[in-house]
């Protein structure tokens, strides 16, 4: 029966917060063209819809998320912000590396001082979602672990396969309290590539090669409330009972006789799970800015792959002859599109990053509001046809 060798990290991993207020027209009509701006066909004026608040610059998007009709993103967090009628004047998603850069407090408070730039709040946010996780280090494969171990109130445990391998288990999906238990280094490589959590597990006792599984639990708004905690500083202050709850919601078992299944003697690695302690602040990463860019991340690998295969088809083994290449081919292509190469780059360029936030190209190009209003002017016209 596997162990629990090394607890990793104990945190909140997701964060999903609202805010009641009432959105001003003033503020609704500067989104609104900001939003125009988005839709806009030239990737050099789509790239200058983004709002500037304090040190962070968003994205404003040409569409809205659902029902509400603005949706702003930044690394940090996105905001889904409405008119606040019927609707919560801003809901927002807080990123897991973020929290982990900040903590939560830390981060809940950005996320008020951007939210108060676009309209008074009233009272307190509102958690509509959490996440508790822990990342640890088992004994022995879990996956020896057969489905009929689990006990819990559930209906639905669907297994995580790669191939005919088992990487994990989802217990409860799309219930208001639901779980995740998952071989986590499988999915940085597979799908997430968030490769920092690696030094949040290396400050605390992580050895490469050992194996690094995740339990998460979320909790939506409804079982928020039934339990007590509506807002993040009740979060915090009852998350040991809030894990302690769920990690009676779901128990893995040693099968005996007894046709009670409830009555299972507890494993002894879910009872290591259990006792976890929450009770000391979490540990943090250090903040790093790159918003996923680092000294050779997978947009850098991406781009090797796609020019060693644009000089393998061509018969190519120089690097700088497989450059110069391209770059002819680009000039032609981009002569035949009526523009030249070095506009085309910089339009896309600076439309890529507003996205990640790494250019403000509104203050680059001294675009101010007045230009804004009336770029958002030609896009309607244009869009209904108007000389």
């Amino acid at each position: 029966m596997p162990d629990l060798r090394r607890v990793l990290r104990v945190a909140i991993d997701s964060l999903y917060v609202s805010f009641k207020g009432s959105l001003g027209p003033a503020t609704r009509a500067r989104l609104k063209d900001l939003k125009e701006l988005a839709q806009d066909k030239e990737p050099a004026r789509r790239s200058l819809a983004q709002l500037e608040v304090g040190s962070r610059v968003f994205s404003v998007l040409g569409h809205g998320r659902g029902r509400v009709p603005f949706a702003l993103d930044h690394p940090d967090f996105s905001l889904n912000v409405g008119s606040g009628q019927g609707y919560p004047l801003a809901s927002v998603q807080i990123s897991s590396e973020f929290l982990a850069s900040v903590g939560p407090l830390n981060a809940l408070e950005d996320v008020r001082y951007v939210v108060r730039s676009l309209a008074p709040i009233q009272d307190r946010e509102a958690v509509s979602r959490v996440d508790l996780c822990v990342d640890f280090t088992p004994d022995r494969p879990f996956q020896l672990f057969p489905p009929e171990m689990w006990v819990t109130r559930a209906e639905r445990i669907t297994p995580y396969l790669k191939r005919s391998d088992l990487t994990g288990w989802s217990i409860g999906q799309g219930g208001d309290l639901s779980a995740r238990l998952y071989d986590k280094i499988c999915e940085i490589f597979d799908k997430s590539h968030k490769a920092h959590w690696f030094d949040l597990w290396l400050a605390n006792g992580y050895e490469w090669a050992d194996p690094v599984w995740r339990l998460e639990f979320q909790f939506r708004r409804p079982v928020l409330l039934e339990l007590g905690t509506p807002t993040l500083l009740d979060v915090l202050e009852k998350q040991a009972g809030l894990w302690a709850y769920a990690m009676d919601w779901l128990s893995l078992r040693l099968p005996t006789a007894d046709s009670n299944r409830s009555r299972w003697p507890v494993a002894s690695t879910w009872a290591a799970l259990a006792g976890v302690d929450w009770g000391s602040p979490p540990l943090v990463l250090k903040r790093q800015r790159s918003h996923g860019v680092g000294a050779f991340d997978r947009q850098s690998r991406q781009l090797l792959g796609l020019l060693t295969s644009y000089m393998g088809a061509r018969g190519m083994t120089d690097l700088d002859e497989g450059i110069s290449a391209f770059l002819d081919e680009f000039e032609e292509l981009a002569d035949s599109i009526g523009t030249t190469a070095t506009a085309f780059v910089e339009a896309r360029a600076r439309l890529k990053g507003a996205r990640f936030s790494r250019i403000n190209n509104r203050r680059e190009l001294g675009v101010d509001r007045a230009s804004v209003q009336q770029g958002a002017q030609d896009y309607r016209r244009a869009r209904d046809g108007e000389a």
